[in-house]
């Protein structure tokens, strides 16, 4: 592997590790408030860390393969506008999910109190719906995770941009950096919220309804109002997670290279 496709892989791996872990008990209560069930009979406030351990595994390749797959693109395609980035965003994102899909649906199964141990969640799944189990939703995750990314990373990358005209620098700084993931992943969750919820709904569930049909029923049985159930958790978690990944990004982006060059 090139050396800067190395430090891509890394630093995506490491900052995502960083956010998942660090922000999982504000994932865990957006999804008991998504839950059909209700807030405290999914768990409440207790055991916020259930499920720790598949979202830990999967952080790494995920975010890795995203970035890695991302900056390739962007240099074999000589990509610097907002379209081409979008693109190139987009294609990282549906490689990423082949890894995000199937963690996603054990640490929300786990987080709503669906089994005590993630070996118990797998094996159900296993044994109830085989491998098609873990790539339940699948499309219903790509149509919110590709949209926010879409969204998100141009709205980074032009940020940055814009930066560095005010500030006549060649580079941003992570602190920068951060600030402008961080504003591009709240305007991105505002307009994915209802699919986010549809999505949570269909991954806890054993039904094959699409992510359109699950947005119409949500609002026919239990009102409008409930697409947005869990917004403000979602956007505090945005928006700390976007501060703590791109932050963590670049500093890992650094390091890796004044490590590579020693």
């Amino acid at each position: 592997m090139p050396e800067d496709m190395l430090r891509f892989t890394i630093s995506g791996g490491a900052a995502g590790l960083a956010v998942d872990v660090g922000l999982y008990p504000l994932d865990t209560i957006e999804t008991r408030l998504q839950a059909a069930e209700g807030f405290m009979a999914a768990g409440g406030f207790r055991h916020l860390y259930r499920g720790l351990g598949s979202i830990a595994l999967g952080a790494v390749p995920s975010y890795a393969l995203f970035f890695c797959t991302y900056e390739k693109l962007k240099e074999v395609t000589g990509s610097k506008g907002a379209v081409g980035e979008a693109l190139c965003a987009t294609a990282g994102e549906l490689i990423s999910l082949l890894v995000v899909n199937p963690v996603e649906i054990i640490k929300q199964r786990a987080q709503a109190g669906r089994a005590h141990t993630l070996s118990a969640i797998t094996k159900d799944i296993w044994a109830k719906h085989g491998l098609h189990g873990f790539y339940r939703g699948y499309f219903s995750l790509a149509a919110i995770t590709v949209p926010f990314t879409f969204i998100q990373i141009p709205v980074w990358e032009a940020l940055k941009r814009e930066i560095q005209i005010v500030t006549k620098k060649d580079k941003c700084t992570p602190l920068e950096s951060a600030l402008s993931g961080m504003c591009g992943g709240c305007l991105a969750s505002i307009f994915t919220m209802p699919m986010d919820v549809a999505k949570t709904r269909i991954m806890l569930s054993d039904s094959d309804m699409t992510l359109g049909q699950t947005m119409i029923q949500i609002r026919k049985n239990e009102g409008f109002s409930k697409l947005f159930a869990g917004v403000l958790p979602r956007t505090v978690y945005v928006a700390v997670g976007g501060f703590v990944f791109f932050t963590a990004y670049e500093y890992t982006l650094e390091f890796s290279k004044e490590w590579f060059t020693s």
